[in-house]
């Protein structure tokens, strides 16, 4: 899916290796920035990869599934990529104790995974979050909707005419990209309750999110806009927050 929505391949200063298929661009619409995309292919992964690429393990993957391990060090290239974009030192990020990427002085930045495709996005400015889920099956949907959102929320995706189950995941992977994008700047879990759908617009693949409830009042009631793709079955969701 998102290799057919990238607009160009761009080189890598990485050792070749049949793991890493193909790095791409993916422009952000409303934006005005571009993701890396890594293509892989879990089946030639093998743990002498991150020694390899230069790219730390974490200890928390150790004995981890070949699936795990492989998203990440896709993800940490597709980092590698993007921050030498932006003019830093082409060196993976790091983990820090909560789980979260540890970008460099001066740039923000997020990381999403799915299927053979992991991308990244880093920015000077503001602070972007990026998510990609796979569209929830009906069922999955009904039982998760009530803790996506609000029974208001719920009602405003109804009113758009598009399928449940696709709008629930859309909203439920636009709440995740807000999640990371706020994540450095108020250091604590944010439950998607905590954030209201205040405006859908399908033609316009954006929506209006206002962050409720969080420990910095002087926080809530802000609102964001997140844009979404969808092709193929999956949901792509990204936005650049704002955060004086």
């Amino acid at each position: 899916m998102l290799s057919a929505l990238a607009n160009t391949d761009t080189p890598s200063h990485l050792p070749y290796d049949p793991f890493l298929k193909r790095f791409s661009l993916l422009d952000l619409p409303g934006t005005a920035q571009q993701a890396v995309i890594c293509q892989f292919d879990v089946n030639h992964y093998r743990p002498a990869l991150f020694e390899l690429l230069d790219i730390a393990m974490p200890a928390k993957l150790a004995g981890a599934k070949d699936s795990r391990c492989a998203d990440y060090l896709a993800g940490r290239c597709a980092a590698r990529q993007a921050l030498a974009m932006a003019g830093a030192d082409e060196v993976a990020p790091l983990r820090g104790a909560s789980g979260e990427v540890l970008w460099p002085p001066g740039l923000q930045g997020a990381i999403s995974h799915h299927g053979d495709h992991a991308l990244c996005v880093v920015s000077r400015e503001g602070f972007p979050g990026i998510d990609l889920e796979r569209v929830m099956r009906p069922e999955v949907c009904l039982e998760v909707a009530g803790l996506v959102g609000h029974l208001s929320e719920r009602r405003l995706l109804r009113e758009s005419g598009m399928p449940e189950a696709e709008a629930i995941s859309i909203l439920f992977s636009a709440k995740e990209s807000l999640y990371k994008a706020l994540f450095p700047a108020l250091r604590h879990y944010v439950d998607f309750l905590d954030v209201g759908l205040k405006r859908f617009l399908p033609e316009q693949q954006c929506m209006e999110l206002e962050l409720l409830r969080c420990q910095h009042p002087e926080r809530c009631g802000q609102r964001f806009t997140v844009h979404w793709q969808c092709c193929d079955g999956v949901v792509f969701t990204y936005l650049c927050a704002s955060l004086s």
